[in-house]
């Protein structure tokens, strides 16, 4: 018998009060209609396949290393629900790969096999998805996976839905006796498969913010190498506490100021380098003076650049601006 989330009214509900009533399904099935290869029954694709994958492919979690967190669950799952198998496992285009597994070392299934694969559907969910026996079910009591003397007997998921419910993977029990599962815990393994789905986001979230960081960082160093390539004495300041931000090689060299020196200048005076003439010091402090009222009144932080160039007349005085 499968259990699984009412969508028809004419169906046969149980007790349960679940998110939607349950209710038996395989008795449904349209056997006839669906793909086998040999004696196995090819579990159909979900309408949103092609979206589905790209949600999976974008969290960036298939073949990645053991995480701890999940190796957490997996165990509590076999003490809670004291069953000998349990798996988060994600449904990907032919296989179905596991992140963490508990009493079994079968880390890829292929997925025209896997029970994982009927779970997946939506007809199956938010409700989850039981079969008490694979030996009476119709979708798999045919195959030879599931005749061996050792093989899983008792299967119950609970989806990994991410966003809008696009249902990626299962956190999954298995048993290699029959039996059966009661509404309480039904209600946990959905809860438990909620929280995997949670810590998935978060870690996926923290990748974007690390991968962000690194090209705003790059993106800064290859700013900086710029303008510092530029011949031109560039200035960058906050027009509200007119603090100085930036000041590139080329400011320097023409002023005789680093960065830290013109914050202590409490005057214009920090635009008279040690090597910068009357005319180009009178040049430079009226650029600045005319950006900055401008600045001051737009109350914005903006970024100037000011030129100093060495002109005849300069060269006539004695002055360098460089």
């Amino acid at each position: 018998m499968v259990l699984h989330h009412a969508h028809t009214t004419h169906h046969t509900t149980t007790s349960m009060s679940l998110p939607q009533p349950l209710t038996v399904w395989a008795e449904d099935l349209d056997l006839a209609s669906i793909p086998r290869d040999g004696p196995d029954i090819i579990p159909p694709l979900p309408a949103n396949e092609t979206q589905r994958l790209q949600v999976l492919h974008e969290l960036e979690i298939l073949d990645t290393e053991p995480e701890a967190s999940m190796e957490r669950v997996v165990r509590m799952c076999a003490r809670i629900f004291q069953v000998p198998m349990v798996s988060i496992c994600f449904v990907d285009a032919n296989r179905v790969w596991c992140k963490a597994m508990y009493g079994h070392n079968e880390k890829d299934t292929p997925r025209r096999l896997s029970l994982s694969a009927w779970a997946i559907l939506p007809t199956h969910q938010p409700a989850g998805f039981v079969i008490e026996d694979t030996h009476t079910d119709p979708r798999v009591r045919e195959s030879l996976r599931f005749q061996r003397p050792d093989c899983v007997r008792f299967y119950a998921s609970a989806p990994l839905a991410a966003r809008d419910n696009t249902y990626i993977g299962v956190l999954c029990l298995a048993d290699t006796r029959p039996r059966t599962i009661k509404e309480e815990k039904m209600l946990n393994l959905l809860d438990l498969a909620s929280i995997v789905m949670e810590e998935l986001e978060l870690r996926f979230q923290r990748k974007r913010t690390h991968y962000a960081a690194e090209k705003a960082y790059t993106d800064v160093e290859r700013f900086q190498s710029g303008i510092n390539s530029l011949s031109e004495g560039l200035l960058m300041w906050d027009a509200e506490t007119r603090r100085l931000l930036f000041a590139n090689d080329g400011f320097q060299r023409l002023t005789g100021y680093s960065l830290s020196s013109a914050r202590n200048q409490f005057e214009l005076r920090f635009l008279e380098g040690s090597e910068t003439g009357d005319a180009a010091s009178k040049q430079l402090r009226t650029e600045f003076e005319r950006l900055s009222r401008i600045a001051q009144k737009d109350l914005r932080p903006q970024a100037a650049a000011i030129a100093a160039t060495t002109s005849g007349s300069n060269n006539s005085s004695g002055s360098s601006g460089s």
